[in-house]
C-alpha cells in the first residue's frame, strides 16, 4: 500500500487532523482497536466494511497526523473494487472525524 505523502498526494481533498490533545489521542488509539476487533467479530459483510473503513481512516490518522479521505477513497476503490461501499465509507470519515475534532 502506498503512503498518502508520496508525490504531493497530501496537497488537495479534505484532510482529517490528529488532535493537539493527548488524552484525545490515546482515546482514539483504544478505539482504533475497538474497530480492529469489530472487524474480526463481524457476521455481515456490512457490519465488516464499516469497521474496516473506520480502522483504516483512524489508522492512517494516528499513523501520519492526518488522512486525506479523497485519497484514502481512491485506494480502497482500487483495492475492493465491487465491494467498495461509498455510503458506509463518507459515514466512516464523518464518525472518524468527529472523533478527532469533538470534545
Amino acid at each position: 500500500m502506498r503512503t498518502f505523502f508520496e508525490k504531493g498526494r497530501m496537497e488537495r481533498g479534505p484532510f482529517i487532523a490528529v488532535p493537539e490533545d493527548v488524552e484525545k489521542v490515546k482515546r482514539l488509539q483504544a478505539k482504533l482497536m475497538d474497530y480492529e476487533g469489530r472487524i474480526r467479530a463481524a457476521q455481515e459483510e456490512g457490519e465488516k466494511l464499516d469497521a474496516h473503513y473506520k480502522a483504516r481512516a483512524l489508522g492512517e490518522l494516528l499513523k501520519y497526523g492526518k488522512v486525506n479521505t479523497d485519497i484514502l477513497r481512491e485506494e480502497l476503490m482500487k483495492e475492493e473494487r465491487e465491494e467498495f461501499n461509498e455510503a458506509l465509507f463518507v459515514n466512516a470519515c464523518g464518525v472518524i472525524r468527529n472523533y478527532a475534532e469533538g470534545s
